[in-house]
């Protein structure tokens, strides 16, 4: 094959919907979220292997609110730039989906989460409450790394005692 035949099949090949790295951003009421994209070692799919997020979750009936966070890691796959994952551990109930930018540098999606909270007005809590998240939208992008520093071994000398030069790691 020609290298311009190459070339064109690759172009119009699908475009990589998702890029390794952590993305982060808010949900619509302002909470914010996070989500690492990494390979799953079982599939070499990119995936979805860690998750914060943060929540404003009204209780039923009640004039409390919760505010609180979870962070865990799912390998949720991310299949033609989308994924979904829910988790529903019995103290915690949460939902997400993500669709990836053709560029992968951003990605759109929804959350919900629905917890239990000892609530009381007294020192020790007298009983549990429902509170529940609005289902929202959320957006992340992802956050640019700078490069690693390099750590110096140790420095080299010259008779005088000067700094001449650094062996690196």
């Amino acid at each position: 094959m020609s290298a311009a035949l190459i070339a064109g099949l690759a172009a119009a090949g699908p475009a990589m919907a998702q890029v390794a790295g952590t993305y982060t951003g808010t949900a619509k009421d302002g909470s914010p979220v996070s989500f690492t994209v990494t390979t799953d070692t079982s599939t070499g799919s990119l995936a979805i292997t860690s998750v914060s997020i943060d929540y404003t979750a009204p209780c039923k009936n009640e004039t409390y609110t919760l505010y609180s966070g979870i962070g865990y890691g799912p390998t949720a796959d991310i299949t033609n730039g989308a994924v979904s994952s829910t988790i529903d551990y019995p103290n915690i109930y949460v939902t997400f989906s993500l669709k990836f930018a053709k560029n992968g540098q951003t990605a759109t999606g929804l959350e919900e989460v629905i917890a239990p909270a000892l609530y009381s007005t007294t020192a020790l809590p007298a009983r549990a409450i429902f509170c529940e998240s609005a289902r929202q939208a959320m957006s992340v992008s992802l956050q640019k790394t700078p490069p690693p520093a390099t750590t110096p071994l140790h420095y080299l000398y010259d008779n005088r005692g000067r700094i001449i030069g650094e062996v690196l790691r």
